[in-house]
C-alpha cells in the first residue's frame, strides 16, 4: 500500500509540474485535490520520518526541470538577476523604462514580455538578488537553468526546513508526523518549489530562529532571522512579538546585530532614491493591488454600493494601519516565556495580517500552514487546498476572479479555524 501511496503521489505531482498549465483549471482542482487525499493517506499510514523526507525530496528532484506553468513571476526574479549582472540596481529599475536599453537581447526581450511587474521597482530584499544574481550567472542567461538554479537554493532550504520543523514539533510535545501536512503538501511542493516563491527561505529561517530563541541562543537567532526576513519580509511583524520573549538587554543585541546584517544586506544598493522606490512599490500593494481578499473584498461590495466606486486607495491604507495595531496589541499584551504561547501569538498575527490584507496568493499560506502545525491546527491544512480555487482567476485571458469561489475558501476555512480556537479555549 505504501508504494502505491508513493508511485501515486509522484505521478500526481509530475503531471502537475510538467503537463497542467494554470488555465485548466477543473484537471488542475482535481489533481490537486486527489494528491491531497493521497498525503493525508500517508499521515494515517504513519510513513516514517526518513521516508517522509525522501518521499519529499524525490518529489521535489524529479519538479525540478521544467519552466513554472502555474506562475510567471519567475520571469521578474531573473529580469531582476539580470539587471544586477548589467550593473543596474534592480531597485532602482521599472523594466517598462529600461527594456529600450536592453532591445539587442532576445533574453530580456523574453523576460520582459513574460512579466506581470513591467511598471514597479523590485521589492524583492538582497539576498533574494543575490540568487537571481546567481542564476543568471550559472545558467548564462538561460530561463530554464535560471530557475533550476534558484531550486537548488530553494531544495537547500526545504531541508533546513524539514530538520528544523521535526525539531518544533518535538519541542512542543506534537506528533512529528504533522511534517506530511508541510514537506508533502501539493500546495508547498507546486507553488514554492516549482513555482519558485522565496517563502522556502523566509520558513527556514523563521524556524531556526524560533528554535535558537527557545535555546537563548540570541545571536544566532538574529542571524536566522535576518535570513527570513531577507527571503521574505514578511516575518519583520514578528519583531514586537520577540521584544515580548527576549528579555531587554539581549533584545537590543539581538536587534542590533540583525540590523546590521540587514544593513550590510543592502549596502551595495542603499541609497534615498531606493527608499523612494520601494516605498512607492508597497504604497501600490496596499492602493491598487486586490487578489482572494477576505475582509476588504466585503467593504469594497458595500463601497460599490453606496459610493459607486472601488474603495481601495482610502480603505487599503486604512487596513494596514489596524492589522499593525492589532499585531501591536497581540505582541505587547503580556511577556512571555513558553514556546507554545511565541507560535500561537505568531499565527494570531500572520492571521490578522492576512484578514486585513487586500491581496492573498496561494504561497502566501505557507507561512499560516507552518504556523498552524505548531498550533496543531488542521484548518490551515484544509486551508493550502482552499487557496488553490483562486486559479479559476486564469480560465479567461481577462483575470476575473470567482467570488463565490472565494466566500466558499473563507467560510469553509473559517468555520473549521472558529471550531479549533473554540477547542483550544476550553481546553486551557
Amino acid at each position: 500500500m505504501k508504494k502505491l501511496l508513493f508511485i501515486s503521489f509522484i505521478g500526481l505531482l509530475f503531471g502537475l509540474t510538467y503537463f497542467v498549465p494554470r488555465e485548466q483549471f477543473t484537471l488542475l482542482i482535481l489533481l490537486f485535490t486527489i494528491a491531497f487525499v493521497v498525503m493525508e493517506m500517508m499521515k494515517r499510514l504513519s510513513f516514517s520520518l526518513k521516508e517522509v523526507f525522501w518521499i519529499g525530496l524525490i518529489c521535489r528532484l524529479l519538479c525540478m526541470f521544467e519552466i513554472p506553468m502555474l506562475s510567471d513571476d519567475y520571469f521578474r526574479f531573473l529580469w531582476d538577476g539580470s539587471m544586477t549582472m548589467n550593473g543596474v540596481s534592480p531597485f532602482e529599475c521599472q523594466p517598462e523604462v529600461y527594456i529600450d536599453k536592453f532591445v539587442h537581447s532576445s533574453y530580456l526581450k523574453e523576460l520582459y514580455n513574460g512579466m506581470n511587474s513591467k511598471a514597479y521597482f523590485s521589492v524583492y530584499p538582497p539576498l533574494n538578488q543575490l540568487i537571481f544574481y546567481l542564476a543568471n550567472l550559472i545558467s548564462g542567461s538561460n530561463v530554464l537553468g535560471g530557475v533550476i538554479v534558484i531550486r537548488i537554493f530553494l531544495l537547500v532550504s526545504e531541508i533546513l526546513l524539514f530538520k528544523g520543523l521535526v525539531k518544533l514539533l518535538q519541542s512542543l510535545k506534537l506528533d512529528t508526523s504533522l511534517v506530511v501536512y508541510y514537506f508533502l503538501n501539493p500546495m508547498i511542493i507546486m507553488e514554492l518549489f516549482v513555482n519558485v516563491h522565496m517563502e522556502s527561505i523566509m520558513l527556514a529561517g523563521f524556524v531556526w530562529m524560533v528554535i535558537f530563541l527557545f535555546r537563548k541562543q540570541y545571536l544566532i537567532a538574529a542571524l536566522a532571522f535576518f535570513i527570513s526576513v531577507n527571503g521574505k519580509l514578511h516575518t519583520l511583524m514578528f519583531i514586537p512579538l520577540l521584544l515580548s520573549f527576549i528579555p531587554f538587554k539581549q533584545f537590543l543585541k539581538f536587534i542590533l546585530v540583525f540590523g546590521f546584517l540587514l544593513m550590510m544586506s543592502f549596502l551595495p544598493f542603499i541609497n534615498l532614491e531606493l527608499i523612494q522606490n520601494m516605498q512607492s512599490s508597497f504604497t501600490l500593494y496596499f492602493q491598487s493591488f486586490e487578489f482572494n481578499a477576505s475582509l476588504f473584498y466585503l467593504i469594497r461590495e458595500v463601497g460599490f454600493s453606496v459610493l459607486a466606486y472601488d474603495v481601495i486607495k482610502t480603505v487599503g491604507p486604512i487596513l494596514s494601519f489596524l492589522s499593525v495595531l492589532t499585531i501591536l496589541i497581540v505582541s505587547w499584551k503580556k511577556r512571555g516565556v513558553e514556546m507554545k504561547d511565541f507560535v500561537w501569538r505568531s499565527m494570531v498575527i500572520f492571521l490578522v495580517f492576512l484578514l486585513f490584507s487586500t491581496t492573498v496568493h496561494p504561497w502566501y499560506v505557507s507561512l499560516a500552514l507552518l504556523l498552524g502545525l505548531l498550533n496543531n491546527f488542521r484548518s490551515m491544512v484544509l486551508w493550502s487546498l482552499l487557496i488553490l480555487l483562486t486559479y479559476a482567476t486564469y480560465l479567461s485571458d481577462v483575470y476575473k476572479e470567482n467570488l463565490y469561489l472565494v466566500l466558499l475558501e473563507y467560510l469553509t476555512v473559517g468555520v473549521v479555524l472558529l471550531v479549533e480556537i473554540r477547542a483550544k479555549l476550553i481546553s486551557k
